[in-house]
């Protein structure tokens, strides 16, 4: 088992905390044998990257056959969503906190189970 997280402080309290190796580097410059893992886990990553089909293309080529990625994500379509989207609508942009919760300013992508699957489908790897 082998962990990566950009942040080398993260990284270092994982490893305190599980004793789990982690490499400290960016999924997409990470130095990793092409299908050497059975499993990848990704939470809440994906919405902030800035090519998610490059992420997909790399995970399918680091996964030994038969492997499996997981991909945990705010669902854009989600009842909280449309919740947050229509307080902020109907009080005049006044209450900006649910919106600004659920669209932080850094997520580059808001993907809902449609979009994801599609890309997922787009990218083959259904």
């Amino acid at each position: 088992m082998q962990g990566l997280d950009i942040s080398p402080a993260l990284a270092r309290a994982c490893e305190q905390n599980t004793g789990v190796s982690v490499m400290t580097s960016s999924f997409e410059d990470a130095d990793l044998p092409e299908q050497s893992l059975d499993a990848i886990t990704f939470w809440d990553a994906i919405e902030h990257v800035i090519d998610p089909v490059l992420w997909i293309e790399k995970t399918k080529s680091l996964l030994r056959p038969g492997g499996i990625a997981v991909f945990c994500t705010p669902n854009e379509r989600s009842l909280l969503a449309r919740t947050g989207h229509a307080l902020y609508r109907l009080s005049g942009s006044r209450v900006s906190s649910p919106a600004l919760a659920l669209h932080p300013k850094y997520h580059t992508y808001f993907f809902s189970t449609g979009s994801l699957s599609r890309l997922l489908e787009t990218t083959d790897y259904t």
